[in-house]
């Protein structure tokens, strides 16, 4: 997913200053729950967000100076092709043991903060907007001096209020679905900030 506007409300006319495109080193900023969300096509899905400083500073704007964040959305998944089992992998650099896959439900979503890696910077463009994008995430390279955060760990990005506002209600059959899936409100509320509510029901 890309970054946010740094100028202005989304969609208006600003300029966004555009980041290196191809490797960039990052370290895991936050683990956001999304909760139920909807999706064009298809039934809503539990969802995370996971944002990523990257090494890169901007030269303008209200945030000069300061390292850029980048996002990148994930659907709840510890299937063998789950995107989000893969990206986990890479960012820690070890795969999960069977031990640790025989009950999804005790991993923590929050595990992978903190820890550095590469992510793959494009720009993509979207109603006439540029935006830094991530395409793909990748174990640190050898010889790289890992990042330390610098991003306010109280931080919560709007794009993420917005997200949770939009969230689909929990249902009891839902809520039920979400456990059979091994996703449990320690994984998606411990995830979310302070005031989340994932009205689950257990």
């Amino acid at each position: 997913m890309s970054d946010e506007p740094l100028y202005g409300p989304p969609r208006a006319p600003f300029q966004r200053e555009k980041l290196p495109k191809g490797p960039m080193q990052a370290i895991v900023f936050r683990v956001f729950g999304l909760g139920l969300q909807a999706k064009a096509k298809g039934d809503p899905q539990w969802q995370i967000i996971v944002y990523f400083e990257v090494n890169y500073r901007y030269k303008e704007g209200k945030f000069e100076g300061k390292r850029a964040l980048l996002n990148q959305v994930y659907t709840i998944g510890w299937g063998e092709r789950a995107w989000m089992r893969r990206d986990y992998q890479r960012i820690l650099n070890r795969e999960f043991t069977p031990e640790e896959l025989k009950d999804v439900t005790k991993l923590n979503l929050r595990m992978i903060e903190g820890h550095n890696c590469m992510v793959n910077v494009v720009h993509r463009e979207k109603e006439g907007i540029t935006y830094n994008n991530i395409d793909g995430v990748f174990t640190l390279m050898d010889g790289l001096a890992p990042m330390t955060l610098e991003c306010d760990p109280k931080f919560i990005p709007p794009y993420v209020e917005k997200l949770l506002q939009n969230r689909v209600a929990t249902t009891p059959e839902g809520a039920a679905q979400k456990a059979k899936d091994g996703v449990t409100p320690a994984q998606t509320s411990q995830a979310a900030p302070a005031d989340f509510d994932d009205d689950i029901p257990f």
